[in-house]
């Protein structure tokens, strides 16, 4: 695609069906990392394809959600040097990580100034930009607005939509590499004061050949929970006879690593930690390319195999569990391998295996819940997801009395989520269905008027959900199962009220 074509562009963009599941994931998440991969082109006049994409996901978002959206967009940039010259650790330390960890100090004196920027023209006219200045050396920020009808002037007005932090590194080049390997690891190291500090999400923005570099460095950011897109790249000629080269990675998606890249990084990542066997962010990474070994094999329905790289990361992860028994991001690697190897021994009927695995498994999270100075909403819910995973395997296994518990359990957390976020669709969705389950035990127990009304809950909240969101099938269908269930519990009681 040529660069003359910016609507070309545009319509692309819109249409990355990696670029729709993340501006989904965004739209209902709280403060969470991710990651999109861009091209380092300019595509059009001054404006590169993170400018198009961040444009996009503030639009789709914001129709989303129905509220105001805001990027607080910290691009790199070369300033003040050329091109071939290596960015310092000191100057990205003091444009990117400073800002964000005294965000809350520094927010108040901020001065928010229009910028006079046509952004696509009649392409994208809704789009509002700004300017602000977060950094001892002067250097301008940008702000891009979807879905306000001026140009927020306080911040207490952008505060009214969703706030999201863009770190944009997809400018960068090989020369620096090193300074960014160690800015990804002072990063990683200061990642839970900088998510708690900063009152939004945090969207990451690498080129391609930055993507392995940053899940070596900044192990704890790269995990099985990020989200991840990548944009296609576009046939465009090179507008700037200076642009550096870049290294060529295939665009994978995170989820979707093929056998060999898979085996390639694992490779060296048990190099990496066969010669540091005691350094907590090589092993980390290991326990990574473990986990998407397993996840691979387990796509492919080789369980054993699967098995065999969960248990291992496990093995990994009980070493330094021991070794830093409080800290909590160990704890927290501990639950997830623990949660894949009950997966694997449910699927090849170790039963005692997965009891002994999801049990350790649901006191570590609640262990966890104890150690946090704040509420972290994030482990409540993984925790509620835990027990009612349990919960279902005891229906199957005709426990009634210990299912019972652990979805009681789980719902009064999925509740208390809900009290705390009642806008918050994920929450609302996973109390529908935690409601399902109560119905169910009323219903065993003869009890036919509390089940109905206990489905009834289910059913509102979720038909509130599917016009909200239509296109959203899990949603629909578990709106669909209720009225089914409601019929069929009326009927049972003589009664035939719902329609």
């Amino acid at each position: 695609m040529k660069a003359d074509n910016p609507a070309g562009i545009l319509e692309q963009i819109r249409k990355n069906s990696e670029i729709e599941h993340l501006a989904m994931s965004m739209s209902f998440a709280e403060k969470s990392l991710f990651a999109i991969l861009v091209s380092e082109d300019i595509l059009y006049e001054d404006l590169h394809q993170t400018d198009f994409a961040l444009g996009v996901l503030a639009e789709k978002i914001s129709v989303i959600i129905g509220e105001p959206v805001v990027f607080l967009h910290f691009a790199f940039k070369k300033n003040g040097l050329e091109l071939h010259e290596n960015t310092t650790f000191e100057m990205l330390i003091a444009g990117f990580l400073k800002p964000l960890y005294y965000w809350s100090e520094l927010e108040p004196a901020l001065t928010i100034r229009p910028l006079q920027r046509d952004w696509l023209g009649e392409l994208m006219p809704k789009i509002r930009t700004f300017e602000f200045f977060p950094d001892d050396a002067g250097i301008p920020r940008e702000g891009i607005c979807f879905g306000h009808s001026d140009l927020p002037k306080t911040w207490a007005e952008i505060h009214q939509g969703k706030l999201i932090f863009a770190l944009d590194f997809s400018r960068t080049g090989e020369c620096d590499k090193n300074s960014l390997s160690a800015f990804f690891q002072r990063m990683n190291e200061v990642r839970d004061s900088i998510l708690r500090k900063i009152p939004g999400l945090f969207l990451l923005i690498l080129p391609p050949f930055l993507e392995i570099e940053f899940s070596r460095n900044a192990a704890d950011f790269w995990s099985v929970y990020s989200v991840v897109a990548h944009l296609e790249s576009f046939e465009t000629e090179k507008l700037s006879p200076e642009t550096l080269p870049r290294i060529e990675v295939p665009h994978l998606s995170f989820f979707a690593f093929g056998k060999e890249e898979i085996f390639e990084r694992l490779g060296k990542a048990r190099v990496e930690f066969s010669n540091a066997p005691d350094n907590p962010w090589v092993a980390k990474s290991l326990i990574i390319w473990l986990t998407r070994l397993g996840n691979y094999e387990m796509e492919k329905g080789s369980i054993t195999l699967a098995g065999n790289a969960y248990e291992e990361s496990l093995h990994i992860a009980r070493e330094f569990c021991e070794q830093f028994p409080n800290d909590s991001d160990w704890l927290k690697k501990l639950c997830t391998c623990l949660e894949n190897c009950g997966e694997v021994y449910l699927m090849l009927g170790d039963n005692e295996k997965y009891l002994n695995t999801f049990g350790e498994c649901i006191e570590i999270q609640r262990s966890l819940l104890k150690m946090e100075t704040e509420p972290n909403a994030e482990w409540q819910s993984h925790l509620a997801r835990t027990l009612f995973r349990r919960g279902d395997f005891f229906i199957d296994s005709g426990d009634t009395e210990k299912a019972f518990s652990d979805h009681r359990e789980s719902f009064e957390r999925r509740k208390s989520l809900a009290e705390i976020k009642p806008d918050f669709p994920p929450y609302l969705f996973d109390l529908a269905v935690s409601y399902t389950r109560l119905a169910l035990f009323s219903e065993e127990k003869g009890d036919i008027v509390s089940a109905t009304d206990t489905l009834k809950k289910a059913a509102s909240i979720l038909k509130s959900l599917t016009e909200q969101n239509p296109g959203i099938k899990d949603w629909r269908n578990a709106f669909d199962f209720c009225t089914q269930q409601l019929s069929r519990l009326e009927k049972k009681a003589g009664k035939n009220e719902y329609a």
